[in-house]
């Protein structure tokens, strides 16, 4: 049987639904993994990007690393696929990163996210829409997150094309030491 999750149309649908709720009770919508799940991703992202650095710079161990992890940090540029309502996006910005770029093929997705981030204080996360199978996007990214675009892709019914178009893209989006 044929997943609606692989759809566009499904998913304009769900986030027409969400930015109706946003706008009339202020509702983020779902987050489709729990808050605390997305802080662990989020943290753990974070230790890795911070002990990359500390490898590629090969600091003296002077006891200054907290002070440094903003700064490795900011060295990061992130992208998120298939971003949804961006609250990824959020936490990654409460743990230091300052770089954020945000796409989902879905125009209500991207709007919802827009007003998230607003009202919650990230004006600098970049959100807009792009379909990573055909992406327009032209700058690369040293970490690419994708927390749920491959499994709708997975579920589309031409999903194994779209499978190795979808990693031909999202390899040309990683900057060459991301």
């Amino acid at each position: 049987g044929q997943s609606m999750l692989g759809l566009q149309s499904y998913w304009d649908a769900a986030y027409s639904d969400e930015l109706t709720n946003f706008r009339e009770h202020g509702h983020t919508g779902e987050v489709w993994f729990g808050d605390d799940v997305m802080e662990i991703v989020t943290s753990w992202t974070k230790d890795l990007c911070v002990e990359i650095s500390q490898k590629e710079m090969s600091v003296s161990d002077n006891g200054e690393v907290n002070d440094q992890a903003d700064k490795y940090l900011s060295s990061w540029n992130v992208l998120d696929l298939g971003t949804g309502n961006g609250l990824l996006l959020h936490q990654l910005a409460k743990e230091g990163f300052s770089d954020l770029t945000g796409t989902d093929y879905s125009e209500g997705a991207v709007e919802l996210a827009q007003h998230l981030s607003q009202r919650d204080g990230f004006p600098n996360i970049r959100f807009m829409v792009d379909d990573i199978l055909d992406t327009k996007l032209e700058r690369q990214f040293k970490l690419v997150m994708d927390k749920g675009t491959l499994d709708a892709i997975g579920l589309h019914p031409d999903g194994p094309v779209k499978r190795v178009m979808y990693w031909d893209s999202v390899s040309k989006l990683v900057a060459p030491d991301g």
